[in-house]
């Protein structure tokens, strides 16, 4: 993580962040198109190395990496579909890390939803599929006894979207 910091901010090489962006946008559509085989545990580890990503956890993250969003939406979806045995493994393992990576993993999803519903022009189906993942975070956390506060699990650009709030209680229901 220090070597991407390093390049990132302090280097500020826009070439390299930009060859660095393209890798994790491609990256990221492999796991969504599932052309990554996800039965080898080996492989899941990628997952989390994702959510490290520095391009993704930056401030100015739109500046940075303008395609921050389709690469976060592509990831989300990816660890969504995982076979169920595969999201244990992989939230397993997340239980386990540091209570610092746990937090960035939830801070990189709610950025993203906040884009999502904050900024014109976004398909705001994507942020679902976000609030599901948040939900799967949220439980992770009631399991380790809430290592993070509950306020960094609200979202007031969720609160403000109805039709969200609405898809939500209906996917409870069915679940």
């Amino acid at each position: 993580r220090k070597a991407y910091h390093t390049l990132i901010f302090e280097i500020r090489s826009s070439d390299l962040i930009a060859i660095l962006g393209k890798a994790t946008l491609s990256i990221c559509a492999e796991l969504a198109t599932k052309r990554v085989p996800t039965d080898d545990p080996e492989n899941l580890c990628v997952f989390l190395v994702l959510f490290e990503n520095p391009l993704l956890l930056a401030e100015h993250r739109t500046s940075l990496f303008p395609g921050f969003h389709r690469a976060l939406q592509q990831l989300i979806a990816a660890v969504l579909s995982l076979p169920k045995d595969s999201q244990r493994l992989l939230f397993g393992w997340l239980k386990r890390l540091p209570s610092e990576y746990f937090g960035r993993a939830v801070e990189v999803v709610q950025q993203f939803v906040s884009f999502i519903l904050t900024q014109p022009g976004q398909n705001r189906s994507d942020a679902s599929a976000a609030v599901l993942m948040l939900r799967t975070l949220w439980d992770m956390n009631k399991e380790m006894d809430g290592i993070l506060p509950e306020w960094c699990f609200h979202n007031s650009a969720i609160s403000q979207s109805d039709d969200l709030q609405e898809h939500y209680r209906q996917w409870l229901n069915e679940e």
